[in-house]
C-alpha cells in the first residue's frame, strides 16, 4: 500500500510533458510485446484520470478483475516495475533539459553528472587521451560556472589519474593544489549552508521572545561573511544574505530587511550558480513578508503574484501562496476576495492541504466571516480548528480571542466570562512552559478587568489608558504585527465597542 501511495504521489507531481514522455516510453514496451505492457498503460490511465485516493484493492480489481491473494503479489511487482520505468522516463534528456521547467543550475548539475558518466566510459574504453582531456576540461568549466565543488574534485582526480603520467610532476602538483582548494571551497559552502539551515529553518517557528540566540546568529553571520570574503563563492553570499535577512527580522529592522530582499532577487536572477525557479520564488516571498511588516500590503500582494509565477505549478505550493494572499486581503479589507480564496483552498480537501493547514484555513475563514458580520458561520468554523490548537503561543491564543469577540458581539455575556477565564488558565499554563508575547499578556489583562467590570467597555477604556497606550506604541514587544494570529486588532476592536460603531481597522501607513 505504501508503495502505491509513493508511486501515485510522484506520478501526480510530474509535469504534463513528463507524462507524455512516460506514455511514449510505455508504448515502446507495447511494441515489444512485453506481457505487462497493457497493464502499465492501464495503470497510467487510471492514475491520470482519477485524482481520488483509491486503495490497493481498487486498482487490483480493475487490472486483474480479481482480489485473490495470488494477484496481490503480482500487482505489487507490477507497481515496482511501473515505478522503475517512470523514473527511467523521467531522466530522459527531453525531460531534464526542458528550459521552461528546469532552472540553469539544475541543467548545469545534470550536464556535469552526464559528463561524469561519459568520462568514465571513454577512459574505460581506452579512447585517445586528447578526447578524455577535452571532455574533462569541459566538465571542470561547468563545475566552475555552477560552483559544483564536489563534482569538480571527482573530475580533477580523473584528470590526474588519466593524464598525470603525460603531464609530468609539476603539472600534477598544480592539479593536486586545485583539488585541495576545491575541497576547501566545498567545506566552506557546506558549513555556511548548515548554519543557514539551522538559524533560518530550524528556529523559524520559535516564539519572538525566545531569541536569546541573536548573539549566536550574529556570530554565524560574521563566520559566513568571512568565508565569502575569502572564497568569493556566490552560493556562500546567498547563505550570508539569508542569515542577514533573518537577523534583521529578529531585530525588527524591516527597512534593512527590504533592501536585503532586493539584493537577494538581483543575486539569484543574475547568477547561474544560484538561479533556480524555487529560489527566485522564495526571494519574492521573503520580500512580500518583509513588506507586510512595513505595512506595504499592495506591494506585498504584487510580490506574491510574482513569487507564484516562478514557483513550480504544484498544488501544495499554489495553496501556500494563496494562503499568504488571504492574509493580505484581510489587511486590505478585501473580505469578499479573501472568503472566495479560502473556500477555494478548502474545497480541495486533502489534495495539497495537510490537516494542520486545513485547520488554519478554517480559522482564517472564521476571521473573515467575523469581519463581514456573519457570526454564526464564524462560530461554526471555530469547531474545525483543532489541529492548530496545539500551537500554545500563537494560533491557540488567536482562536480563544476570536471566541471572546464572538460572545461579546452576540451579547452572550456568561459565555464570555467562561471564555476569558479559560484564556486566563491557558496563559498561566503557557507562561510556565514558554514565553507568551507581551502584547498578548496586556490583552489578557484588559479582558480580565473588562469581565470584572461587568463588560463596561467605556470604563475600562478610561481606566486602562496605559495598557492601550502600550498596545498602540512602537515598542516591538507590544505593537500589533502583521502575519500573526491577531488578525483583528484588539485595541481598535475595543475602541469600536466603546464608541458603539462597527469594527473597521485602520492599519499603519506604509514605512518608506
Amino acid at each position: 500500500m505504501d508503495n502505491l501511495i509513493q508511486i501515485r504521489s510522484f506520478f501526480r507531481r510530474m509535469f504534463s510533458h513528463e507524462k507524455r514522455t512516460f506514455k511514449k516510453y510505455l508504448l515502446l514496451y507495447n511494441e515489444s510485446k512485453d506481457l505487462d505492457s497493457n497493464r502499465y498503460l492501464q495503470l497510467f490511465e487510471l492514475f491520470e484520470k482519477d485524482n481520488k485516493e483509491r486503495d490497493f484493492e481498487y486498482y487490483l480489481n480493475i487490472i486483474y478483475k480479481s482480489s485473490d491473494l495470488i494477484y496481490k503479489e503480482t500487482f505489487r511487482k507490477l507497481l515496482e516495475r511501473f515505478r522503475d520505468k517512470m523514473y527511467e522516463a523521467y531522466i530522459l534528456d527531453s525531460n531534464l533539459y526542458n528550459k521552461k521547467i528546469s532552472s540553469p543550475l539544475y541543467l548545469g548539475i545534470m550536464e556535469a553528472k552526464k559528463l561524469l558518466a561519459i568520462s568514465h566510459g571513454i577512459i574505460a574504453r581506452g579512447v585517445q587521451l586528447i578526447e578524455s582531456k577535452r571532455i574533462l576540461n569541459n566538465a571542470i568549466k561547468i563545475c566552475d560556472r555552477f560552483e559544483l565543488f564536489d563534482e569538480k574534485v571527482i573530475f580533477l582526480k580523473l584528470k590526474n589519474d588519466t593524464l598525470g603520467g603525460v603531464y609530468g610532476y609539476y603539472k600534477q602538483g598544480e592539479i593536486l593544489r586545485e583539488i585541495d582548494y576545491a575541497i576547501e571551497c566545498s567545506k566552506a559552502l557546506f558549513r555556511s549552508h548548515t548554519l543557514s539551515n539551522y538559524y533560518v529553518f530550524d528556529l523559524q517557528h520559535k516564539s519572538i521572545d525566545e531569541f536569546s540566540l541573536i548573539g549566536n546568529l550574529k556570530e554565524a553571520v560574521l563566520e559566513i561573511g568571512g568565508y565569502f570574503e575569502k572564497y568569493q563563492i556566490k552560493n556562500i553570499q546567498y547563505e550570508y544574505l539569508l542569515l542577514e535577512l533573518q537577523l534583521s527580522h529578529y531585530e525588527y529592522d524591516f527597512i534593512k530587511a527590504e533592501k536585503l530582499c532586493f539584493k537577494f532577487i538581483e543575486l539569484v536572477l543574475n547568477t547561474p550558480a544560484i538561479f533556480t525557479y524555487t529560489r527566485v520564488s522564495n526571494s519574492y516571498m521573503n520580500l512580500a513578508y518583509t513588506q507586510c511588516f512595513l505595512y506595504k500590503f499592495e506591494d506585498a500582494l504584487n510580490c506574491l503574484v510574482t513569487a507564484r509565477r516562478y514557483h513550480p505549478p504544484k498544488v501544495e505550493f499554489k495553496n501556500f501562496f494563496k494562503e499568504a494572499e488571504v492574509f493580505i486581503y484581510i489587511y486590505l479589507q478585501q473580505y469578499v476576495e479573501g472568503v472566495e480564496l479560502v473556500k477555494e483552498l478548502l474545497s480541495q480537501g486533502e489534495l495539497g492541504n495537510s490537516s494542520h493547514q486545513i485547520s488554519k484555513r478554517n480559522y482564517l475563514l472564521a476571521i473573515l466571516h467575523f469581519l463581514t458580520g456573519d457570526y454564526k458561520q464564524s462560530f461554526r468554523l471555530l469547531q474545525e480548528t483543532r489541529e492548530i490548537e496545539d500551537d500554545k503561543e500563537g494560533w491557540n491564543i488567536g482562536i480563544r480571542l476570536l471566541q471572546i469577540f464572538l460572545t461579546l458581539e452576540t451579547e452572550k455575556v456568561d459565555l464570555a466570562d467562561q471564555r476569558i477565564e479559560s484564556l486566563r488558565k491557558h496563559i498561566e499554563r503557557t507562561a510556565k512552559m514558554k514565553s507568551v508575547r507581551k502584547r498578548d499578556v496586556i490583552i489578557f489583562r484588559v479582558l480580565i478587568h473588562l469581565s470584572r467590570s461587568g463588560f463596561d467597555f467605556k470604563d475600562i477604556w478610561d481606566e486602562r489608558k496605559k495598557d492601550f497606550a502600550l498596545l498602540r506604541s512602537n515598542d516591538p514587544d507590544y505593537r500589533w504585527i502583521p502575519r500573526s494570529h491577531e488578525l483583528i486588532i484588539f485595541d481598535q476592536w475595543f475602541e469600536s465597542k466603546v464608541k458603539g460603531e462597527p469594527y473597521k481597522p485602520v492599519f499603519p501607513e506604509p514605512v518608506h
